[in-house]
């Protein structure tokens, strides 16, 4: 557990949102539910899979927070870049995060950055960012995405392919709508996907009654795991009881800024940078 000898207190991060992929106008209306993206339902999901073993070893893992050109995006004005400027450092910030959690530091980041809100800016609103590994993953490849300018009903949120299994989830965690909608974590319903939205599993192994055999693979939708943003706050109380290890460990979210750095730096003279 990540705490401090000389004070006895617990040290974890609170990611919050910088920007949201639909047009909000009253955000204190979701202040108190758009947290953290650990607590997402599709990451929930990937993990829920992992954990029963659907995908075998994993060679290739994509995470994206893209978006549809939202309104605020004109916001995004300013023509130099300030430290903390950019969808790297917003969206980007929280699907480094979940590479992390599941792969752990990388050997070598390689970025892309772009501009495709049609602006003179040095801002970045969309960018690709590679992770590399080594040693038992040196076949892994991870991809961070986000493109601000993508037309699309439901917004691709991750591929994950293994030897033994692929899923592929598109459309945003209904949490959000939900709370900007008025919603509250307590209703019964909050949360809740339906099916027309689950993520398709193609998988060498019969996972999920839903599945049906095509060819040499079973393949259907997969369930996918409630979120709740709410679980953060539930989480830090009982790291602070002494009940569980902290889920959001400070070392990750520091990580997740180291990579956010190199890969600027990388986009800047075109190569990829060893990760330190």
């Amino acid at each position: 557990m990540a705490t401090s000898n000389k004070v006895g207190k617990i040290l974890t991060v609170f990611q919050s949102e910088q920007f949201l992929p639909i047009n909000v106008t009253d955000y204190s209306a979701i202040a108190d539910i758009l947290l953290d993206r650990r607590y997402d339902s599709d990451f929930l999901t990937v993990q829920h899979l992992i954990q029963l073993k659907a995908f075998g070893t994993i060679h290739e893992c994509s995470f994206h927070h893209d978006l549809g050109n939202p309104p605020w995006l004109k916001n995004m004005s300013d023509p130099t870049y300030q430290p903390g400027d950019g969808l790297t450092f917003g969206a980007g910030s929280h699907s480094i995060d979940q590479a992390l959690e599941l792969f752990g530091r990388p050997a070598s980041v390689t970025g892309f950055l772009r501009n495709l809100r049609g602006v003179d800016s040095e801002v970045e609103d969309s960018f690709t960012i590679i992770l590399q590994y080594m040693g038992e993953l040196k076949n892994l490849f991870v991809e961070v995405k986000t493109n601000a300018v993508t037309k699309l009903s439901d917004q691709i949120k991750c591929v994950i392919r293994g030897y033994d299994g692929t899923f592929i989830k598109l459309g945003e965690d209904p949490q959000v709508e939900q709370a900007a909608s008025g919603g509250k974590a307590t209703d019964e319903r909050f949360g809740l996907e339906t099916r027309e939205t689950y993520g398709t599993l193609t998988s060498k192994e019969k996972v999920h009654d839903d599945q049906v055999r095509v060819g040499d693979s079973w393949v259907g939708p997969f369930p996918t795991v409630r979120g709740c943003y709410m679980d953060y706050y539930r989480d830090v109380v009982r790291a602070v009881r002494g009940e569980r290890e902290l889920v959001i460990q400070p070392e990750q979210s520091r990580d997740g800024i180291r990579i956010i750095e190199l890969a600027r730096e990388s986009a800047a003279k075109g190569c990829t940078l060893p990760f330190s």
